[in-house]
């Protein structure tokens, strides 16, 4: 018998959104997407978000890393968002991220580094991934997991159903005020 070839994904949009700090490990990113196959490959990265004065990006050379510097609105923000595949914080320390939730907000999956309460924010193998270590190799492991076609839509999947649960959520929530008010 032969062994069905695995469908892999190329063209895959991934976004770091945040705040430009040491602490949020986008130099890893930089250094992953730099390589040759991911470049071959159309893998893009973009880093959206606020540079900080203390912390200076390393300097990008390759076509498939973008840098959107500045403060994205919120009435600006889905739209933008919507252009992705996939989140990817690589943070070194964390307690928890606003990020996550925003993703999910947006149907897109996650991979997160085991910090803090990141890995209780994710489900893994469903709505994102959670990396073993913070190191690249770990990062670089689960990205390349993404690639498998019928994997990303299994987790493009757990993220809408995510955002459905959350946004059901809001609804009982807002129901629950409107009658405690009347």
């Amino acid at each position: 018998k032969k062994k069905k070839k695995k469908k892999k994904i190329k063209n895959l949009k991934f976004v770091f959104f945040g705040r430009f700090l040491k602490y949020k490990g986008i130099e890893k990113l930089i250094d992953i997407f730099s390589k040759d196959f991911y470049i071959k490959n159309n893998i893009s990265l973009t880093l959206i978000g606020l540079k900080d004065k203390k912390f200076k990006l390393p300097k990008i050379t390759t076509s498939n890393i973008d840098i959107i510097s500045g403060w994205v609105k919120e009435s600006e923000k889905n739209n933008i968002l919507r252009k992705y595949d996939i989140c990817i914080l690589p943070y070194e320390e964390a307690s928890q991220s606003g990020v996550i939730p925003v993703m999910f907000n947006n149907s897109i999956p996650v991979i997160v580094t085991p910090v803090g309460d990141l890995s209780n924010q994710v489900k893994n193998n469903i709505n994102g991934l959670i990396c073993k270590k913070k190191n690249i190799t770990s990062i670089e492991f689960e990205i390349k997991k993404i690639l498998n076609l019928k994997f990303f839509y299994k987790l493009r999947n757990g993220a809408i159903q995510q955002a459905i649960a959350s946004n059901k959520n809001f609804s009982k929530n807002i129901l629950s005020l409107y009658n405690f008010l009347k």
